[in-house]
């Protein structure tokens, strides 16, 4: 059995075809693909593998289905979990920090829930992108500047809140906000 961690796609790893074809020539019974359509690896690995069975695990952010079978979880109960724990302290303007510019479709199926089953709204779930300090100051600007400050954030992994977090402060030293990640 094959694990074709999200790690080996092309856009981390350039040597990623080298690496996968020399695991495949090993004749694997099944493979175990940890990447998406946003990756290389989820667009031609189904390709490279011929009859091989593959499934696709961990989390998809396509507005389309998987190409093939898929174990994925999904973080809507740890989501809603996070932001009514936040909530329930009094927090009203929460941050959900995703890791692309724009929410990817599950993010977006997610933020339409939260808006669904809680008491908040579109206004007060503002999204950000753990990289926007570099590359896209402007929403940083709005969405911590001085009305409607939120008062705290949801990250979808430690590594992107801690980032976030330190560039926050070094911005906005007076700003506090109090952080829930998923996993990592």
């Amino acid at each position: 059995l094959l694990m074709v961690p999200l790690d080996i796609d092309g856009c981390r790893n350039p040597g990623w075809l080298e690496s996968l074809n020399a695991l495949l020539r090993r004749s694997p019974s099944g493979i175990l693909i940890d990447s998406d359509e946003t990756c290389v690896t989820g667009r031609k690995i189904p390709a490279l593998a011929g009859k091989i069975p593959l499934c696709y695990v961990h989390i998809w952010n396509s507005a389309e289905p998987p190409p093939g079978p898929a174990v994925l979880f999904n973080l809507m109960a740890a989501y809603q979990m996070a932001f009514s724990y936040l909530l329930g302290k009094g927090h009203r303007r929460i941050v959900y920090l995703g890791h692309r510019q724009q929410p990817a479709p599950e993010e977006r199926r997610r933020l339409d829930h939260l808006k669904r089953v809680l008491p908040i709204s579109e206004e007060d779930i503002p999204y950000a992108c753990f990289e926007d300090f570099e590359k896209n100051p402007d929403r940083v600007r709005k969405v911590f500047g001085p009305s409607k400050r939120p008062t705290a954030l949801v990250a979808r992994g430690d590594y992107f809140a801690f980032t976030f977090r330190e560039k926050l402060r070094a911005k906005f030293p007076a700003v506090k906000v109090e952080m829930v990640g998923m996993h990592n």
